[in-house]
């Protein structure tokens, strides 16, 4: 009995058991279900979050090209502005010179003003003019005559300036050409001097060139004679008249001749002397 009581009540506990697991199960899967939906949600959630910052990352960007955009605007106006006011500053102060200089120009008309009334009265007093402007138009005329009546006058100056500078160094130059010809013809006088006194010189030196030339063309002549005769003995010695004949004139052949002979007369004589000194040894 205890048995059975125990295994039903086990029985009743697995029971409750299981139906307390399947009111988990029941529960966790209404909880996991509850998790799907919420995370779908999120994710619907974190899709419009993120087209929302898509589309607000647009319109920062778009705000600030805009911003760029107008920024370069203000910029390129504040240059035109820049520029227009140097303009209006140069404009102001071209305008200050123009007035300054059409003041000028009114004095100067006013002080002038003298002439115009004097030209009038020239006009009307002469009968050639009949306008002002002839009047003008006429002093033009002497005017620009008169500049190169000038023109003229300051070339002709300037030409004879030239040409006195050329005739003074002319002058000079001609001035040092006869300095330079006195100091020529000077040296040149006493090389003239120098020469007729070397011409003295070398005359007396010519006179006893000649008078030697004189005395040793007669020791010439002797020489010749006296070879001849030399030449003409040793040839009668030497038995040797028939076989050479030189010239009479041809001193430089008979002394060859003459110096041949006596080589061969003394070339003789030793031999004789030699013979003779064996002989007397011999006895």
């Amino acid at each position: 009995m205890l048995a059975l009581s125990h295994l039903m009540q086990k029985g009743r506990e697995t029971k409750d058991a299981q139906k307390a697991m399947e009111q988990q199960k029941e529960d966790l899967e209404s909880t996991l279900l509850a998790l799907r939906l919420q995370k779908d949600d999120l994710k619907g959630k974190e899709e419009h979050t993120k087209h929302d910052l898509h589309k607000f990352d647009n319109f920062l960007q778009r705000h600030e090209e805009k911003h760029c955009q107008a920024m370069r605007t203000v910029t390129r106006e504040r240059e035109l502005i820049n520029q227009k006011e140097a303009d209006i500053k140069a404009l102001q102060q071209e305008m200050k010179s123009l007035i300054k200089e059409r003041d000028q120009l009114q004095k100067h008309v006013n002080k002038n003003a003298f002439y115009r009334t004097f030209v009038d009265k020239i006009v009307k007093a002469s009968d050639q003019f009949q306008e002002i402007h002839q009047v003008m138009s006429q002093y033009e005329t002497l005017t620009l005559t008169r500049e190169e009546l000038l023109r003229i006058t300051r070339q002709n100056q300037e030409s004879i300036e030239k040409c006195k500078a050329q005739l003074s160094c002319i002058k000079e130059q001609g001035t040092d050409t006869v300095l330079h010809c006195s100091n020529t013809l000077t040296q040149l006088q006493n090389q003239l001097d120098k020469a007729q006194a070397d011409v003295i010189i070398w005359e007396s030196r010519w006179a006893h060139i000649q008078n030697t030339a004189a005395e040793k063309t007669i020791l010439l002549g002797t020489i010749k004679m006296a070879t001849l005769d030399l030449y003409q003995s040793l040839c009668k010695r030497a038995r040797d008249t028939g076989k050479t004949s030189i010239a009479p004139e041809d001193t430089f052949k008979q002394l060859e001749k003459i110096q041949t002979l006596l080589s061969e007369l003394i070339y003789i004589w030793e031999e004789l002397s030699n013979t003779e000194s064996a002989l007397t040894g011999h006895d």
